[in-house]
């Protein structure tokens, strides 16, 4: 009898170790599960498989406001150890301020989480780094995850704009190493949070003198690199802060024009806790103010015309490659305040501009509305009355953010 229990534990075993074995990259998770307040998306969690890490990975994906109801591709942000330090979370509402005052785009935020393992095991050096055995070498490993699987899987899925970021800190800063080297064509920009160049790459080099190489070579994939660390670490080791300002110098002399680059120091700020103001320095470096020279578009009784903001971000999306469009909000905020003044050549340029915004937001009940009013207020009634009934056809179908003002609204203008 027990040489039979021991037959079937044995067949049971094999048949595990078989399919283990057997288990391909990719989805693991029959449907991601979504955690979501109203028409915010906070997080899908899937799980996907990798061979070269030999086990599943749980990815946090955030998408945009609105995402259901709007039409446009959206840029990328991977985040190396999303689980660690409340990386994801950081990630997530940086982009969403920054995006809602128009300092960069709205973006789909995909976190690589670690299973609470060590960190460490984003590390791209070997145990003899400093004589540690926590760093695993899995850079490598985690890249090819992402090239092979976590990427293919987003792209498949969600709407994706040509535009791809990746956020390391600290040891997770691994795979950006290895994607900069030897991987170039993958991302677009480099965050480094906490960025640890002092550390070896191999015995004969430092992982800042291998970066350094990489970011002179003038043949390289065009990229946004942003390297941060906080000033207590320098304030630890003099030396980390003198290398930080003579790599800088270095790059400046080299004037490759492919690597567009900043160093930067946050003063007051720990190892970990940069992050904070890392993450949104290197976005705003990233959509930086000589490119995107937002200040004055908006500036409609200032001169601004519609057509003026229509050029600005076509302009902007031939420079990053993707369409980039107008924050909805803004030109609520603005075609709201046209018609508050009243003019008659207020009221032209707000519906021109409303005209204009709902090729960008064909779905908004709230431009669709704000629209009839400036038809309304100009005397035109079948106009009025058709985006009128528009308005409502579509708040039947989305959420309304501003509920109160688009009920009062759409009931004063239906009298």
């Amino acid at each position: 009898m027990n040489f039979i229990k021991s037959l079937v534990l044995v067949a049971v075993l094999c048949c595990f170790s078989c399919s283990n074995a057997q288990q391909k990259d990719g989805l693991t998770t029959p449907k991601p599960h979504v955690e979501n307040n109203n028409s915010i998306t906070l997080a899908s969690k899937v799980k996907l498989y990798s061979k070269k890490l030999g086990e599943e990975r749980e990815l946090l994906i955030s998408l945009p406001e609105n995402y259901s109801q709007e039409i446009q591709n959206y840029p990328v942000i991977f985040v190396m150890d999303a689980d660690h330090m409340a990386m994801f979370e950081l990630t997530r509402s940086i982009n969403n301020l920054l995006a809602e005052t128009d300092f960069m785009p709205k973006s789909i935020i995909v976190g690589l989480t670690n299973n609470g393992n060590l960190n460490n095991r984003f590390q791209m050096t070997s145990g003899a780094n400093r004589g540690s055995g926590f760093y695993e070498n899995k850079a490598p490993d985690y890249l090819h995850f992402l090239q092979h699987v976590v990427i293919p899987y987003v792209k498949k899925n969600y709407r994706v704009a040509n535009h791809k970021t990746i956020i390391g800190l600290s040891p997770s800063n691994g795979p950006l190493h290895e994607a900069f080297y030897n991987q170039p064509n993958i991302f677009d920009s480099y965050i480094f949070l906490a960025a640890d160049l002092y550390f070896n790459y191999s015995k004969s080099q430092s992982k800042g003198e291998k970066l350094m190489e990489a970011m002179k070579d003038k043949s390289h994939s065009k990229a946004t690199v942003y390297l941060g660390m906080g000033s207590k670490d320098v304030d630890f080791n003099q030396k980390w802060g003198t290398q930080f300002s003579e790599y800088e110098a270095q790059l400046i002399a080299a004037k490759n024009e492919n690597i567009r680059f900043k160093f930067e120091i946050i003063e007051g700020d720990g190892h970990y806790e940069m992050a904070a103001k890392g993450i949104k320095n290197a976005f705003k470096h990233i959509y930086s103010e000589d490119i995107w020279n937002r200040q004055n578009i908006y500036h409609l009784n200032r001169g601004t015309t519609p057509v003026d903001i229509k050029k600005h971000f076509d302009r902007l999306s031939v420079h990053y490659g993707f369409d980039i469009f107008p924050p909805e909000s803004k030109i609520e905020s603005q075609t709201r305040a046209l018609l508050r003044w009243g003019s008659p050549e207020n009221l032209t340029t707000a519906i021109s501009l409303l005209t204009q915004a709902i090729e960008y937001y064909p779905n908004s009940a709230s431009l669709h509305l704000i629209l009839a009013e400036g038809y309304q207020k100009s005397n035109d009634t079948n106009m009025a009355k058709r985006y009128l009934n528009k308005a409502k056809e579509l708040a039947n179908k989305f959420t309304i953010k501003n509920h109160i003002w688009f009920s009062k609204k759409l009931t004063e203008l239906s009298q």
